[in-house]
C-alpha cells in the first residue's frame, strides 16, 4: 500500500517496517490562518496538487490536519467537498486530543459536518471518546491508542540501578485549560459532579452513558432526528462534558501535584509550565522531547503518570514514553490501563494520596524490583504498543466485512426500556464488576436482577457493585453443559474468557493471557430450576461472555420459549479459536423464534458490537418439539 503522510508524520518510519511504502504529502500549515475554515480552504488546494501528483492509497494526518475543502460545481459556487472526497482516497486522522478540542478555530457545525464523512477514518485513543462519537452517528470511528515511534535509550543503562531518589512528574495543569476554554452553561456543573460521584462506585461508567442513559439529563441522538436537531444535541453535550473534563484533571492530576508539593517537598519535582502561575507551585523547564526526555524518565526513581480531562479512559503518551524509555511509571489508576499493560508488573498503580505515599516508599526501598517492572514495562512497548503495530491495526480497520444490516443509530438501554414494561426478572450474564446491574437497576427499580460472573476476584467486585442495589450476584459461568471449565485470565479482565484467543487476533493488546483459573459452569435451563425461576418470569436475557454466547444460548432451550429479549455481544472478526460469528448467532436465534431489532456499533466496529432481538414466537404457530423436552425442533 502506497501511504501518504501529511508532513512529518512520526508514524512515516513505520512504513517499511509495516511493509507499505511511504510518500509525504506537503502540510498545509504553510496556508494563511490554517485552524480557521478560510484556511482550510485555502488549503484544499495544496492538499490535492500533492494527492494528484504522489497518488497515494490514503493520506495519514495528525489531529485532522487532512480535512481541507474544495469547491465543487464549479465557477464562484460556495459549496464546498473535503478534498479526500473528489480524489476517492481516505484520510486517515490520529487524535491525540479529543475530536471537539483538535480544530483550534474551525467552526463546530462544519467539524461536525466533516465528522459524517464516510470516507475520513478517526483513530480515537479514549475507548468512551469513541463510543460516543459512534453513538452520536459518526461513521468510521476507530478506538486506537497512543504509541511511540521506537524504544528510547540504551538498553544496558536501562537496566542499572542508577536513579536519583526523586519523585518527578511532567505536564502541565489540565484543569485552568479546559476551565478557560469556554464559560460553562447553565446547569453544567450538575452532570460533571454527579459523573464523578457515580464513577466513585462505578469506575466503568462513562460519561455518555450517566448523562443519556442513568439519569436521562438529555435526550439522545436517534435515526429520526434530523441534521439540524442532531448538531444541537451534540453541542450542547460537549459544551456540558468541558465541565466534566475539567473536574477529571482535578480529580487525576491537579491533585495529586498539589498533594505531593505539601507531602514530600524535597523529593518531588514538578516540570511544566503553568503550575506558578495557577497554584503557586515550583516548578521546573519540561525536559525536550526525544533523547532529553528519555534520559531524564530513565534518571529518576518514580515517574508519576497522572492523566488529564481529556482522556476519560483511555492512556495519554506519557505512558507509552517513559515504559519505552525504560523508566519506572507510577500511575493514577486509570480504566484502560490494565488492557495496554500488565498492572504490578509492567507498571505500578495508585489509588488515594494514602496509596501513593505507601507506594512511593516501598519502591523507594525496593530498587531491584522497580527495575524489573521499568525493564517489563520496557518489553511490552517494543511487542504491542509501537507505531508500526498501530499502522498494522489501520489498515486491517480499512479491510472490514461486509455486513447484512446497518448499525443503529438508537441507544440499546432506550430500545430495550420500549419493549419491556415492568420486567419480573432479569438475567445479567457475563456482568464483570456490575456496570451493567447498575444500569438495569436504574431503569427496572421492580425487577429481580441476577447478575453472573465466574472469575473470583471479578465476583467479589461484582458483590460489592450488587449488595448496595439489591442485585443477586451469582458466581458462576454459562454454557451448554453443567460442570467446570478453565478460564483464560488476560491482560484485560473483561476479556477473560473460555475460549483460546486466536494468535495475532484484531484484539490481541486486550487478550494477552496472564494465567488460568477454574470455574463453575451451568445450563441456564437447569440454574433456573434448581433456583425455582419458572423461564417464563424472564424478560430479558443479556450475555456478554466473550465468544461463548452460542453456547449459553444452546444450553437454555426452555429459556428461548419464554423470554422476551435476547441483548448480546456480537463478533464480526475471528477474535477466539473456533469462534461463532454474528452470523450463525443471528441464525440461531431466529431460527427459534426472535426478530432481530437492531445491532448496536462498539468503539470497533469493524470487530464486534451487540444486537437486540425480540420473541416473536407468541405470533407464531406452536414449535414442534421432540420427546425430550429440552430440544427444540427448529422448522427449516
Amino acid at each position: 500500500m502506497r501511504i501518504g503522510f501529511l508532513g512529518s508524520d512520526t508514524w512515516a518510519g513505520a512504513c517499511e517496517s509495516a511493509g507499505h511504502e511511504n510518500v509525504s504529502v506537503p502540510d498545509h500549515a504553510t496556508a494563511d490562518r490554517p485552524d480557521t475554515l478560510a484556511g482550510r480552504i485555502a488549503a484544499g488546494g495544496i492538499l490535492a496538487d500533492a494527492i494528484q501528483r504522489v497518488r497515494p492509497d490514503m493520506v495519514v494526518d495528525l489531529n485532522g490536519r487532512g480535512v481541507a475543502f474544495a469547491r465543487s460545481g464549479g465557477g464562484a459556487s460556495q459549496n464546498f467537498r473535503l478534498v479526500h472526497e473528489l480524489h476517492g482516497i481516505p484520510l486517515c486522522s490520529r487524535f491525540t486530543l479529543p475530536v471537539t478540542h483538535a480544530f483550534g478555530t474551525l467552526p463546530w457545525h462544519v467539524v461536525w459536518q466533516c465528522l459524517q464523512s464516510a470516507g475520513w477514518v478517526k483513530m480515537i485513543p479514549d475507548k468512551a471518546h469513541a463510543l460516543e462519537l459512534v453513538r452520536f452517528g459518526c461513521p468510521n470511528v476507530v478506538h486506537l491508542p497512543l504509541s511511540v515511534s521506537e524504544i528510547s535509550g540504551d538498553a544496558i543503562d536501562c537496566h542499572l540501578p542508577n536513579q536519583q531518589p526523586t519523585i518527578s512528574f511532567v505536564g502541565d495543569p489540565a484543569g485552568p485549560t479546559f476551565a478557560a476554554q469556554s464559560p460553562p452553561p447553565a446547569g453544567s456543573m450538575i452532570p460533571a459532579v454527579l459523573a464523578q460521584a457515580v464513577q466513585c462506585d462505578s469506575p466503568q461508567a462513562s460519561f455518555h452513558d450517566i448523562f443519556f442513559n442513568l439519569y436521562r439529563l438529555g435526550q439522545p441522538v436517534s435515526a429520526e432526528h434530523d441534521a439540524a436537531r442532531r448538531l444541537g444535541i451534540v453541542t450542547e453535550y460537549f459544551k456540558t462534558k468541558l465541565q466534566y473534563q475539567y473536574a477529571c484533571s482535578i480529580r487525576s492530576r491537579d491533585r495529586y501535584v498539589l498533594f505531593l508539593s505539601k507531602a514530600l517537598p524535597q523529593a518531588f519535582r514538578l516540570f511544566g509550565a503553568g503550575w506558578n502561575a495557577a497554584y503557586g507551585l515550583k516548578e521546573h523547564v519540561s525536559p525536550d522531547a526525544g533523547p532529553a526526555r528519555a534520559r531524564h524518565y530513565r534518571q529518576n526513581a518514580i515517574n508519576l503518570v497522572l492523566p488529564d480531562g481529556s482522556a476519560e479512559t483511555g492512556l495519554n503518551a506519557a505512558h507509552f514514553e517513559i515504559a519505552a524509555a525504560g523508566g519506572f511509571m507510577l500511575c493514577r489508576d486509570h480504566p484502560e490501563l490494565p488492557e495496554l499493560f500488565d498492572v504490578e508488573r509492567e507498571c505500578a498503580v495508585f489509588r488515594t494520596e494514602a496509596d501513593l505515599l505507601r507506594k512511593i516508599e516501598y519502591y523507594l526501598n525496593h530498587p531491584d524490583e522497580r527495575m524489573a517492572i521499568a525493564a517489563a514495562g520496557r518489553k511490552r512497548v517494543s511487542l504491542d504498543h509501537l507505531d508500526v503495530h498501530r499502522l498494522k491495526a489501520l489498515v486491517r480497520c480499512l479491510q472490514p466485512r461486509k455486513h447484512s444490516f446497518t448499525f443503529a443509530a438508537t441507544d440499546a438501554w432506550d430500545d430495550i426500556r420500549t419493549h419491556l414494561h415492568d420486567p419480573d426478572v432479569l438475567l445479567d450474564c457475563g456482568a464483570h464488576a456490575g456496570s451493567t446491574a447498575v444500569q438495569l437497576r436504574k431503569l427496572f427499580p421492580g425487577a429481580t436482577i441476577y447478575s453472573f460472573e465466574p472469575v473470583s476476584d471479578t465476583y467479589a467486585r461484582l458483590c460489592e457493585t450488587c449488595q448496595p442495589i439489591g442485585v443477586r450476584a451469582v458466581p458462576c459461568a454459562v454454557g451448554d453443559e453443567n460442570g467446570s471449565a478453565w478460564i483464560n485470565l488476560t491482560a484485560g479482565d473483561q476479556s477473560n474468557s473460555m475460549l483460546e484467543y486466536e494468535p495475532g487476533n484484531p484484539c490481541a493488546r486486550w487478550t494477552r493471557e496472564i494465567g488460568r483459573e477454574r470455574i463453575r459452569v451451568r445450563r441456564l435451563d437447569d440454574w433456573c430450576n434448581d433456583e425455582g425461576i419458572d423461564v417464563s418470569r424472564v424478560d430479558l436475557l443479556k450475555l456478554d461472555v466473550q465468544g461463548a454466547e452460542l453456547a449459553a444460548l444452546r444450553g437454555a432451550p426452555r429459556l428461548l420459549r419464554a423470554v422476551r429479549l435476547v441483548y448480546l455481544e456480537v463478533c464480526f472478526e475471528t477474535i477466539y479459536k473456533d469462534l461463532p460469528l454474528f452470523e450463525e448467532i443471528d441464525r440461531f436465534l431466529q431460527g427459534c423464534g426472535f426478530r432481530r431489532l437492531a445491532v448496536y456499533p462498539s468503539d470497533q466496529p469493524h470487530n464486534w458490537g451487540d444486537a437486540l432481538y425480540l420473541n416473536v414466537r407468541p405470533a407464531l404457530e406452536p414449535q414442534r418439539r421432540d420427546a425430550n423436552a429440552d430440544v427444540l425442533s427448529v422448522p427449516g
